[in-house]
C-alpha cells in the first residue's frame, strides 16, 4: 500500500515535471512559503542527512506537504524535489 502511494505521487510529479532546483534553493523557497510540497529520500548520503531535514522542517514550517521515499534517492529526481505553490 505504502509502495502504490509513492508511485502515484512519482506519477503525479512526473507529469508535471517541476523546475530542477538545487537543495539550497529548496530551503529558499521553502522559507518564503513557496513549496507545497516534497518529495525526499529517506536514507540520504551522510553528508546530504542534515541539509535534506532542514529543507523538510521548512517545507513543515510552511504547511507544506512531505512525501518520504526508501532508501537514498527520490526515483527520477535525486535526494530531494520540490513542487512549488508559485
Amino acid at each position: 500500500e505504502y509502495r502504490v502511494g509513492c508511485d502515484k505521487v512519482l506519477a503525479e510529479f512526473s507529469e508535471v515535471r517541476k523546475k530542477e532546483l538545487a537543495l539550497e534553493n529548496i530551503i529558499a523557497a521553502a522559507k518564503e512559503g513557496r513549496v507545497r510540497r516534497v518529495l525526499a529520500a529517506e536514507d540520504p548520503a551522510p553528508e546530504q542527512h542534515e541539509t535534506v531535514n532542514a529543507a523538510v522542517w521548512e517545507v513543515l514550517k510552511t504547511g507544506g506537504e512531505i512525501v518520504t521515499f526508501p532508501g537514498q534517492t527520490v526515483p527520477g529526481f535525486g535526494i530531494i524535489a520540490a513542487e512549488l505553490r508559485y
